[in-house]
């Protein structure tokens, strides 16, 4: 049953490759109020976040994690916790479309933002922070730092939003500033690329040549 679930799926998607061409127009061509939208009435600057799980930056030495203070056992927690929390400042942002947390890198996400703690010692978070649409152009590539949560007036053994508010904030920030630097084409090119990314993960034969 899956297997034709699935060649159904992919015959539809091929079906709608073949007016991909003009999505781009037309998507370009409907407004409301003045803002661009797609075929299916979404604003192209609202992209789908995919947010995987981050890396837990755990040193494969047990010497250096003790000379570092890396647990790996809270690391490999924090790096599920913590991409939760950026996606919940996201959402709140209201700036953008679906925002899901995954357990792996999706190629065909519209934008998927990895990252990697480098530091998590209860005093302070180091990220990693990229940032690549479906298109493979880099939106950002940074580390974020917060300030040390005694400065704060945060207990240093807590790790919660509050305490970390501002560096995901920041991640937010600059991805809206990245955003806006892309014209209506770009984006509509972004969601019409993971479109077909997504068509190529079920039908790779079929759409080897598209992407």
């Amino acid at each position: 049953m899956t297997n034709i679930r699935t060649t159904a799926l992919a015959a539809f998607i091929v079906s709608v490759s073949t007016w991909l061409p003009i999505q781009d127009s037309v998507a370009q061509s409907q407004t409301d109020g003045g803002v661009a939208l797609d075929a299916q009435g979404r604003s192209l600057s609202q992209l789908n976040v995919s947010i995987a799980v981050f890396e837990p930056g755990v040193p494969d030495d047990p010497l250096e994690q003790r000379r570092l203070r890396v647990d790996a056992n809270i690391r490999e927690v924090e790096a599920v916790l913590l991409p939760f929390m950026l996606r919940q400042v996201l959402v709140e942002s209201d700036e953008w479309g679906a925002v899901r947390v995954l357990p792996t890198p999706d190629d065909a996400a519209e934008l998927l933002v990895s990252g990697e703690i480098v530091r998590a010692d209860g005093e302070a978070l180091e990220l990693r922070v990229r940032a690549v649409d479906a298109s493979g152009f880099e939106w950002l590539h940074d580390v974020y730092v917060s300030a040390p949560a005694t400065d704060i007036g945060q207990d240093p053994g807590r790790l919660d939003l509050y305490g970390y508010q501002a560096l995901f904030d920041s991640v937010a920030e600059d991805l809206r500033v990245a955003r806006e630097l892309l014209d209506e084409r770009r984006l509509s090119n972004i969601i019409d690329t993971s479109f077909l990314r997504y068509a190529y993960e079920l039908a790779p034969t079929v759409f080897d040549g598209y992407v």
